[in-house]
């Protein structure tokens, strides 16, 4: 059960981390639009 909890807490962080990534790339690519 903790193994799950875990394996979950993981996937999960690593997809936090795909969201982040994609919102500082829309990010940059915003501030290189605006100049």
């Amino acid at each position: 059960n903790l193994y799950i909890l875990l394996l979950n807490m993981k996937q999960f962080s690593i997809l936090l981390l795909l969201v982040l990534a994609v919102m500082a790339m829309v990010f940059t690519v915003a501030q290189g639009d605006t100049g």
